[in-house]
Parts: structure tokens; C-alpha cells; sequence
């Protein structure tokens, strides 16, 4: 099994970021992964589009402001990094905060925070948006949190036998086998049926993993069954798919996924 080589690591101009810096290299070290810190918010030019653009001394004095933004967030983010080796800032402005996606395709894993309301720096899709983009799984770090034990104590698998829930899973192997324990949690009717829970069983004991399973029936609100569930066994981490659809620009989630975006209280590994 691979382990991870390259973590892809969100920054705007909160504090939080240098949170997230912390329990990225907490995940980092004990691999000697890499951690790429890029920069990316929403610009002021993208929030005031149209005649501003290349024509009017508006433009100008935006733009300067978006750079003098982004030097500040760089120049605390680097202090926060001193001593640490193993982290490269990437230089270059991006247009769009959506750009950070495509920068996933080269990393292992992404390092994201949790979307904070009084943050216009971060739009409200942003976690979907380059969760389903890129095609690269991520941890999204709840506020407040800077630090994750590894190995881990324990962890919780979401598990449906959907695509997106093998994607998660597949995606947490690094950090699933070194667990101390593994629980799943099946609600509802998996597609399979009983035998669903038979399979993932056997594949987990493949890979010496012995899981402790959860079952339950239909519940109204998975992600808060999910997120009571993980409070009730006191774990590490959440693995779960990321589900939800694009319409346009506009990111319409699954119930399970919107409501653990905005109540998780500890890291989530989501893939899509």
C-alpha cells in the first residue's frame, strides 16, 4: 500500500490556515509527505466583474489590495512554517478559488477547512466544488482543530456500497491500517442488501483490518446519525463519500454530505 507523498494544502487569509498547517504535518511526518500550501480566496474582481476590468482606477486599486491580501497571508503563513522542511508555497495568483481543483490532480491528498459564514475569502461550494473537480479525496478539518493523532485511534468508514463511499475508503487506506480501531456504519439499505456488510468485512480482514459494524435502519438524517454515531465512539475520523451533483455552477448535495459539512466538529476524509 502506497502511503502518501504529497498533501495539498488550502490557505486563505484566516488564522484558521495556520490551524490547518498543523494537522497537515501531523499527517505529513509520520510518511515524510510533502505539504503544498496554495493560496486561494475569492478575488474582489471576481466579486465586482463586468466595466470594472482593465478600464477604470477601481481595477487597479482591487487588484493591489488582492495582492497586498495575499503577501500577508503568505508572509504568516511562512512564519508558522519555519522549521518545517518538508512544506513549498506555491507561488502564482489564481483567478478563481476553484483553480485550487486543479492543482489536486497532482496531490495525494487535500488539506481543507471547514467553511466558516463570516468567511467571504472561501465560497459556500468550495469543499464540493474541488472534491468533485478534481477527483481527490480531502480532509476537511473542523474549526478549531489543529491536530489529529497518527496512527490513529480510531476511525468510522460511512458505508453504502456506493462508488463514492469505496473512493473514500480506498482513499484512507494510509491512515485506516495503522488504526488501533475500525468501525462502520451502515444506515439504511445498502445496495447490496445484508450481504453488503458480509463483503466489506472480508475485504477489510484482507488488508488485517478488523472492523466493529453499526447497522440501522432508515433515518431522516444520516449526517447527523453519522456525526452522533462518531461523538458516541469518540473517534479520530469520519470516511465518507461526497455526494451531490452539479446544476449549473451551483453544487446541489446529498443530505448527508450538507449536513456534516456544516456540523462536523472532527476531521472528515470525503471523496467523491
Amino acid at each position: 500500500m502506497r502511503s502518501l507523498r504529497n498533501l495539498l494544502l488550502h490557505v486563505d487569509g484566516s488564522e484558521h490556515a495556520l490551524e490547518r498547517l498543523k494537522f497537515a504535518q501531523a499527517i505529513a511526518q509520520p510518511c515524510s509527505a510533502r505539504i503544498t500550501a496554495l493560496y486561494a480566496v475569492t478575488p474582489w474582481l471576481m466579486l465586482y466583474p463586468g466595466p470594472l476590468e482593465g478600464m477604470s482606477p477601481a481595477y487597479t486599486v482591487l487588484s493591489e489590495e488582492d495582492a497586498e491580501k495575499r503577501n500577508r497571508a503568505k508572509a504568516a503563513f511562512q512564519a508558522a512554517a519555519t522549521g518545517m522542511g518538508n512544506v513549498d508555497w506555491l507561488e502564482g495568483a489564481l483567478t478563481s478559488p476553484y483553480e485550487f481543483g486543479n492543482n489536486a490532480l497532482y496531490a495525494d491528498l487535500m488539506v481543507l477547512g471547514q467553511k466558516i459564514r463570516s468567511n467571504r475569502d472561501v465560497p459556500d461550494d468550495f469543499i464540493p466544488s474541488v472534491i468533485m473537480d478534481s477527483g481527490k479525496p480531502a480532509i476537511i478539518v473542523p474549526t478549531g482543530v489543529a491536530h489529529m493523532p497518527v496512527p490513529l485511534n480510531s476511525v468510522l468508514i460511512a458505508w453504502n456500497a456506493s462508488r463514492e463511499s469505496a473512493r473514500a475508503l480506498c482513499a484512507a487506506w494510509p491512515l485506516l491500517t495503522e488504526a488501533s480501531e475500525v468501525h462502520v456504519a451502515i444506515f439504511g439499505d445498502p445496495t447490496g442488501g445484508p450481504t453488503d456488510s458480509i463483503k466489506l468485512e472480508h475485504y477489510l480482514r484482507q488488508h488485517d483490518v478488523k472492523p466493529r459494524f453499526h447497522l440501522s435502519h432508515a433515518t431522516k438524517d444520516p449526517g447527523a446519525s453519522l456525526l452522533s454515531l462518531a461523538a458516541e465512539l469518540g473517534v479520530d475520523l469520519l470516511v465518507m463519500g461526497c455526494y451531490g451533483h452539479s446544476r449549473a455552477r451551483e453544487w446541489v448535495l446529498g443530505g448527508a454530505t450538507r449536513t456534516v459539512l456544516r456540523e462536523m466538529s472532527l476531521p472528515v476524509l470525503m471523496a467523491h
